[in-house]
């Protein structure tokens, strides 16, 4: 008959494909299976495991118990990211709770690829990579980056079991428990105050200029423009009474800029915006895009100045350390801190 043997999966893909597979499947309706969705569901366990690799692989030098970064010192867009991941995981709870599995498996999927592998892991390469071992911009995201870990493993535990324990065994020394199963459910992160905070649904308002501005750059790059989304520098035209204009005004002035700023929030390496009373026609001679909801016209151009050779962001300020001419400011910084010698040096040797 129409029969797949659990043996036979558990012997070809692991049982926690098999599981998997249980639990995202809506038994109020007809159950499907075959060799086809049995590979999907292997995918989207094989994306998870990626993720947690990725992690993992990027708080290894973290020590959870000396150089965690005190909720109210993180940048806004880690605080916007904890607060999402807290309401992911109180919703999969709840799912849990009402044993509706397809539920909870949904919003795995959902919050892992869009938040955390789209957004998230996105904006942060650039600090984990090239910013300074000990710095504040990089422990600030390794501490957001253990904590989503180490909930996210507790929240996939009844449903991955192997690989949830796996995870586990290979988190940094800091947890208390040598089993994910002996640990709980997912723990708040420490000193997060219980209101949301206005400057949170300010950064929010922000990230949503992310899609006109990546429909620009696509454009961007369709004409030849730009190859990268950091060859650009992007322009944003924006309603003076909108509350959007109001978020931008805010968010100008954090503290941390070089993790919330506006570049970085598109990931460009340089945007500007304007506020206007009447949004103009869009232009025809640059590539851009309009949101009519959000009331606003982004428009792209070649980003200024040159290309930084370590972070690839171009900026006015390469050539500016004489020790290290292709580098921007902040990466001959972190070069200098480590010790590398200057090319120059080396040439002439």
């Amino acid at each position: 008959g129409n029969v797949i043997d659990p043996r036979t999966i558990i012997d070809g893909k692991g049982a926690d494909v098999l599981r998997y597979w249980v639990a995202s499947t809506d038994f109020s309706s007809d159950v499907s299976i075959s060799q086809n969705i049995l590979k999907a569901t292997e995918e989207t366990v094989r994306r998870l495991r990626n993720r947690a690799r990725f992690i993992l692989g990027n708080i290894h030098d973290f020590d959870v118990t000396t150089e965690s970064i005190a909720y109210e010192d993180l940048p806004v867009i880690d605080r916007c990211m904890i607060r999402r991941a807290e309401a992911v995981f109180n919703q999969m709870k709840e799912a849990y709770d009402s044993y509706s599995f397809s539920v909870a498996t949904k919003l795995l999927n959902r919050f892992a690829s869009v938040d955390l592998s789209s957004l998230y892991l996105d904006l942060a390469k650039d600090r984990l990579y090239t910013d300074g071992k000990s710095s504040h911009s990089r422990r600030s995201c390794q501490t957001v980056l253990r904590w989503i870990l180490v909930n996210m493993t507790r929240a996939i535990a009844p449903v991955l079991c192997h690989l949830s324990e796996d995870i586990w065994q290979f988190l940094p020394p800091g947890e208390e428990e040598s089993s994910v199963f002996l640990s709980g459910w997912c723990k708040p992160f420490p000193g997060k105050p219980a209101e949301v905070e206005s400057i949170i649904e300010d950064v929010e308002m922000v990230l949503r200029l992310r899609d006109p501005a990546n429909l620009a750059l696509e454009r961007a790059r369709s004409n030849k423009l730009i190859g990268l989304p950091l060859d650009a520098s992007v322009k944003i035209v924006v309603k003076s009474d909108s509350d959007l204009h109001k978020a931008l005004d805010r968010m100008a002035k954090v503290e941390h800029q070089s993790q919330d700023g506006l570049n970085w929030l598109l990931s460009v390496s340089q945007a500007e915006y304007e506020a206007v009373e009447t949004l103009p026609e869009l232009p025809e001679d640059s590539p851009s895009s309009e949101d009519k909801d959000l009331e606003v016209i982004v428009t792209v151009d070649r980003a200024k100045g040159h290309k930084c050779e370590r972070c690839w962001v171009y900026t006015t300020e390469v050539g500016d350390c004489e020790a290290h001419p292709t580098l921007c400011l902040r990466c001959a910084d972190v070069v200098q801190e480590l010790g590398v010698p200057s090319p120059l040096e080396t040439s002439a040797a």
